[in-house]
This record gives structure tokens, sequence and C-alpha cells, in this order.
């Protein structure tokens, strides 16, 4: 795993003037330390603002230990440095499909993991923002790739989120419209009992009319948006965008 807690000295380094919080992300020997600005995580996730308001806080020095079980192995560090893109850069790198590529598919599934589990991360935090970020990118990953989720990816959604997360209501919803019966033969088990319960609902209701359209355009991402709350500071604002 890439050591990243080193890299996070760079993110607090133009915001020297505001209170920094410690984070400790993972488990035992898997745990990296992060420093940052209280102002820009409370802002944003909740999880950090019941957090430092005594909740789950471990001293007076402002520490708070996130030991996420979030199905993710042993890279939840790495997902809580990219995490902090957002709420620091306003931006969400992602890579672009390159056809020519030999091993694209290996690559896109790692793509189509990274941006699910950053997702997941966001709603452990109870970052609606970046939840509604993340959920841009994936839609736009899938168009530009032409491949919907694989079964792998699909059980990790499932795993990683609650009834009625807007993340589980794409996934049934791109199978419903795009899918096929092979998408539900994988070599790595069976699908989610409850994806396949929502899926076959998602089925039985469809009208005769036929799915939304043909393409994934046609999909329009704020149907899976999740409501932001207000910014509980007067700091202007920096919308966040994707990187291609």
């Amino acid at each position: 795993m890439r050591q990243v807690a080193s890299n996070n000295a760079s993110l607090i380094s133009h915001r020297t003037r505001h209170s920094v919080v410690k984070v400790v992300v993972g488990t035992e020997e898997d745990a990296q330390t992060f420093f940052v600005h209280e102002e820009l995580v409370v802002d944003r996730a909740h999880f950090f603002k019941s957090a430092l308001s005594g909740q789950w806080l471990e001293s007076d020095d402002k520490t708070v230990t996130l030991s996420l079980s979030l199905s993710l192995s042993d890279d939840d560090p790495e997902v809580f440095y990219t995490y902090l893109q957002l709420p620091y850069s306003g931006k969400l790198p992602i890579k672009t499909c390159n056809a020519a590529v030999a091993d694209n598919d290996a690559i896109m599934s790692n793509d189509y993991i990274a941006l699910v589990r950053l997702y997941i991360l966001a709603d452990k935090l109870q970052d609606a923002k970046s939840r509604n970020t993340v959920m841009d990118a994936i839609l736009a990953h899938i168009e530009e790739s032409g491949s919907l989720p694989g079964m792998p990816i699909v059980r990790i959604i499932f795993d990683g989120t609650s009834e009625g997360s807007p993340l589980r209501s794409l996934v049934v919803d791109l199978v419903a419209d795009f899918g096929c019966h092979k998408l539900l033969r994988s070599k790595r088990g069976m699908p989610p009992s409850e994806f396949l319960l929502q899926l076959s609902r998602k089925l039985l209701r469809r009208s005769r009319a036929g799915s939304r359209g043909e393409y994934v355009d046609a999909y329009n991402p704020a149907i899976y948006y999740v409501e932001e709350p207000e910014s509980v500071t007067s700091r202007p604002q920096e919308s966040d965008a994707m990187e291609a």
C-alpha cells in the first residue's frame, strides 16, 4: 500500500491559521495519521462535527480515531487521503479510459472500486456534498468506459451501504436497463441477495414503455443525490469538480 501520511503535509500547508485535528485512520499496524483543518471537515462531514463536539473525542488535543470497517481490506488510509482532496482542492481526480491499454479492463475495474470505496467513506462520514460529487464521477466513468460494474463491485456496494442508499439504487437501475444474464454469472460467487431482490422488484414494476433510454448518458445524476446541508460557515464555497 502506498504510504500517504507523509503527503498530508502538502494539504495543510496553506491553512496553518486554522485549528488542526489529528485523525488516525485504520486499525492496529495499518493505522496512519493525518492532520486536517477542523473548519474544512466539520463544514462538510457531520461525522467530524459530532466527533469534535466531544462524543468521540479521545483527548483535549483533538484526536479522532477512524477504525473504519468498510470492507476495503487494508486500504482505508489510501481512501481517506483521496477523500481529503475534495475539501482541500475542490477536485476529484479520476482516470480516463484508454482503449489502447492492453489491461484496460483491469484498470477500469480498479477505477470503479476506487470511486465506490470513496463514496462509501463519504457516506460513513455523512458528507453529502462529497457523495454527490463522487456520484457524478461514477456516472461519468460508466458513460466513458461503456461498461457496467461487475458483481464483485456490486458486492462491495451492498456490503458497504445501507438500505435506501442512492448508490444501491444506481447499480440496480443500470443492471435493469442495460444488463444481461451473463452479468449475474460471476466466478467470484453469487450476487448479494438484497441486490437480486431489488433488481426483481425493479423489473416487475417496469412499465411497458421500457427503460428510460438506450445510453447511460440519459441518466440524470441528480436523481441519486442526497440533500446537502447548508454551510455552517460564511466563507465562500468552492465548487467541487472532476479533473479528467
